[in-house]
Parts: C-alpha cells; structure tokens; sequence
C-alpha cells in the first residue's frame, strides 16, 4: 500500500468519513503489521494537534481536500468500470 493511501486511510479514520470496507481494510493492515502501529499513533497525535482550535481552518481544508481526492476517485473508478462495458 502507498503512504498517501495509509495517510488516506488514517484521515478517513479519524475523521469518521472512512468507508465500511476501508475501515476494516485499515483494521487488518495494523494487525498484520505493527510496524504501523507507530505510524497510526503519529497520526493520531497529529490529528489532536490538528484538532485544536487555532487550527481548525487547516484541519477543515485538509478535510475537504481529502473529501475531493476520494470523489475524484470514486468518480475515475466508476468512469473505468463503465468503459468495460
């Protein structure tokens, strides 16, 4: 897996906007590997820092780029799926 798929992950995750399917994706890949433990909580510090108020205009940027990256995704899957057709 890619690290700004991990990071994906992660933001998704904290943020409550992961889906089902990613979410236990992320679940199984911290069990299978602990070396991510250590990247997860690194994150979620990150994100409690991110979390207090003089930044929350940056944590709501970050959020909606996030938000744009997954649509933009979902929307390339979806144009690669209806060309097979």
């Amino acid at each position: 897996m890619k690290k700004k798929d991990l990071f994906l992950f992660f933001m998704q995750y904290s943020q409550g906007i992961i889906s089902k399917e990613d979410k236990i994706k992320l679940e199984k890949l911290l069990k299978k590997f602990p070396e991510l433990s250590e990247e997860w909580e690194m994150h979620l510090e990150l994100y409690e820092i991110l979390s207090d108020s003089d930044t929350a205009e940056f944590r709501d940027w970050i959020v909606d780029l996030i938000k744009n990256v997954s649509s933009q995704k979902d929307f390339s899957n979806s144009k690669a799926e209806n060309q097979d057709l």
